[in-house]
């Protein structure tokens, strides 16, 4: 057969893809049932016997603390005299408490955490953490790089605050850092405005009226580059959609997606059409029936219900694990139940997930984190486990396709300056197992090669800092030369090398003719939007008039 292929001009690489297919139709034969067509191929977990962290286990999440390339873990709980703690991995799935302590501001409570958020707050090129905690406010703990924190945290509290529930982060105002959002379980929301330095202010906003958030996500929900906001809310509440308008100001358009009673939700392109959908993580509603939902996004942040129920009737779900388990491309679910197993769910890949046979064990589950432990190229799982007072880990042994492979970033790179305002855009990056049309996006821009100074790349573990995007726009930058690249994150949270440097250039304004345009210029660098050389330039331009 090959002889004959090559006679015709059929290419070697098409040769074997043809002979792999007769393969596995001759290895089908007998079996090919109808429901066996609609049947995904399972994949399976092992337990690998750890149990890590304090009683009462509440919120974890993961990224690289230590730049070593591992993924390292964060955990906390809500039990009197416990804290955060941070368990590095040695690269083998084998996580080991680093013996980090995160002092808190008041003794007199639990700790109450409903969120830790790793990013790199102060641009330095490490992954910081903010701990939402629901009685002793923020506290924002800042690494120096090796994966250790400062002893005193930076703490923000809004006295008018009554439980603090969630918290998410994201540049929402385009200036390059992080920012980020808090829930009041019985007031309103909050957003903090960073000044660059990892300092936060907060920006006025009141968001919701007793709402009871409970999680928030951020996502370019309607396509136009900037981060809107979800908060999932408690008690029969309804799930809302906030839009940003660029400047990090949040409005509700009123979108109806109906009550839950909502415990977490994510954010990711489920049916591969190149928008944000929502995924709703829930325990039954005792009015409509509705458990888990997911919204499908029409591309300009309209949502429509699916009509899919994840879960069974009083299913409690207290949060979603998201990424490619199996290797295809496209992103699966695990719903994390408190009352229930812990249930897989592959997606076919166009947004209709399918419940696997074989799920994990459920000890009330509360928390749920997908993160490749091993660098087997298979996403593994910490499950957070009430009962057992602690987070269970289990290894992915799934032999599904190929192990995931590092995708390969962007090749077409490109910026326009205009003034101080600069937007950077590139191409698709690709990948082998993830669609085009589903990789993410990491953004890093510095002063000098390879830095994070201006808008950082350091992020954690899950879909790129940029999201889908193809475009970042910075504002108001000072005079001087800057570089940027970007990195391609698929599905399976694999990251490529970083793209090809480019350089940026924003050139000194010296348009100054009169003794006023000398002194304009000296208010800027009062205000520290101009550097000192163009105050000199400035009045050097006016002296030779």
């Amino acid at each position: 057969m090959d002889a004959l292929l090559r006679k015709k001009g059929t290419s070697p690489v098409l040769i074997r893809w043809i002979f792999l297919g007769i393969l596995i139709c001759v290895m089908g034969l007998g079996i090919t049932s109808t429901k066996a067509q609609e049947q995904l191929p399972a994949v399976s977990f092992t337990d690998t016997g750890q149990l890590l962290g304090h009683a009462e286990v509440f919120t974890e999440t993961c990224g690289d603390l230590d730049g070593d390339g591992n993924p390292d873990c964060m955990l906390a709980s809500s039990a009197l005299n416990c804290t955060i703690q941070e368990f590095q991995n040695n690269g083998d799935a084998v996580l080991t408490d680093k013996g980090q302590v995160f002092p808190v501001r008041s003794a007199d409570f639990p700790l109450w955490n409903f969120g830790i958020v790793m990013a790199d707050f102060d641009r330095d090129g490490d992954l910081d953490i903010l701990a939402a905690d629901a009685v002793r406010g923020v506290n924002i703990y800042f690494n120096d790089g090796t994966g250790s924190f400062l002893d005193l945290p930076q703490v923000l509290f809004d006295n008018d605050m009554s439980e603090i529930k969630g918290a998410t982060a994201g540049d929402l105002d385009g200036d390059g850092d992080i920012d980020f959002v808090i829930g009041d379980f019985f007031g309103s929301d909050r957003v903090y405005f960073n000044d660059g330095s990892g300092t936060f202010y907060d920006s006025g906003q009141r968001l919701g009226n007793d709402y009871h958030t409970w999680k928030m996500a951020l996502g370019d929900l309607d396509g136009d580059g900037d981060l809107d906001l979800v908060a999932a809310s408690r008690w029969d509440q309804p799930l809302i959609v906030y839009f940003n308008d660029g400047n990090g100001q949040f409005t509700n358009p009123g979108m109806d997606l109906g009550l839950f009673d909502a415990y977490d939700v994510k954010l990711a392109d489920v049916d591969a059409d190149g928008d944000i959908d929502i995924i709703v993580g829930a325990s039954i509603e005792p009015v409509t029936g509705r458990l888990s939902r997911i919204f499908l996004n029409d591309g300009s942040g309209h949502f429509t219900d699916s009509g899919q129920n994840l879960g069974v009737p009083n299913c409690e779900t207290k949060e979603i694990g998201l990424g490619d388990l199996d290797n295809d491309g496209d992103f699966d679910l695990i719903l994390g139940n408190y009352n229930y197993g812990n249930y897989v769910y592959l997606n076919d890949g166009s947004g209709n997930f399918i419940l696997q046979t074989e799920n994990l064990p459920s000890y009330n589950t509360i928390g749920m984190s997908l993160v490749d432990l091993d660098g087997d190229g298979y996403l593994d799982i910490i499950s957070g486990e009430l009962f057992l007072q602690g987070y269970k880990v289990y290894r992915n042994n799934s032999t599904l396709g190929f192990p995931n492979q590092s995708p390969s970033p962007p090749t077409e790179l490109n910026s326009t300056v205009s003034g101080k305002t600069v937007t950077m855009q590139w191409s698709n990056g690709s990948d082998l197992e993830t669609p085009q049309i589903l990789l993410t996006y990491n953004l890093r821009v510095g002063h000098s090669s390879g830095s994070n100074d201006v808008f950082s790349g350091a992020w954690q573990v899950g879909v790129g800092n940029m999201g889908h995007s193809f475009q970042k726009v910075l504002h108001s930058l000072l005079t001087g030369t800057y570089y940027w690249s970007i990195q391609t994150v698929d599905s399976g949270f694999k990251c490529s090398d970083w793209s090809s440097e480019q350089i940026i250039t924003i050139s000194a304004d010296i348009a100054c003719t009169d003794w006023d345009d000398v002194m304009k210029k000296y208010q800027a660098y009062v205000d520290g939007t101009v550097t000192w050389d163009n105050v000199i330039t400035c009045y050097q331009h006016y002296a030779e008039l």
